[in-house]
């Protein structure tokens, strides 16, 4: 169940006064990959990247009109 609700199988214990050590490692993680600068360019390349997306799905979507039009035009 928790995996279909793209949850951990494993729920932290934070019951305690300090930090798990999966937090403390994935903390690690991130700043190894870039930290917060990272985090930030990667929001703030979304915009553009979602301009890309919609521009492919359009040549997509007209790509599939004429191929529905020429196959299915009995004249053809």
């Amino acid at each position: 169940v928790l995996a279909s609700l793209n949850l951990p199988a494993a729920l932290e214990d934070l019951t305690g006064d300090a930090v798990p050590q999966s937090i403390l490692e994935k903390s690690r993680a991130v700043v190894q990959q870039g930290g917060l600068q990272s985090i930030e360019q990667l929001i703030k390349d979304l915009p553009e990247l979602l301009q890309r997306n919609r521009e492919i799905l359009d040549e997509v979507m007209r790509t599939f009109i004429c191929f529905m039009v020429f196959y299915t035009d009995p004249n053809v």
